[in-house]
């Protein structure tokens, strides 16, 4: 869970911290099986997946789910323990 005051100028994060103010940017939760099939099921499911499978800060594969999908919340999912 990330507290953000402030974001890099013409980011995703800078646009969503001007509509919204400071706050919770999102939750990221690891998950135990590979992301591929986690992504499967989800976007089967009707979940809004943001962008591709890329590198987490720490290296292991990562997923952004779209708020509109998630209850208003941005979610990151990692695969593995950290």
């Amino acid at each position: 869970v990330g507290l953000v005051r402030r974001g890099r100028a013409g980011t995703p994060i800078d646009g969503f911290l001007a509509r919204n103010g400071d706050g919770l940017r999102h939750v990221a939760l690891a998950v135990d099986e590979p992301l591929g099939a986690v992504v499967a099921r989800l976007e089967a499911a009707g979940v809004r997946v943001v962008g591709e499978i890329v590198p987490s800060s720490d290296g292991r594969p990562s997923v952004f789910l779209h708020p509109s999908t998630m209850g208003g919340v941005l979610v990151e999912l990692v695969e593995g323990d950290p």
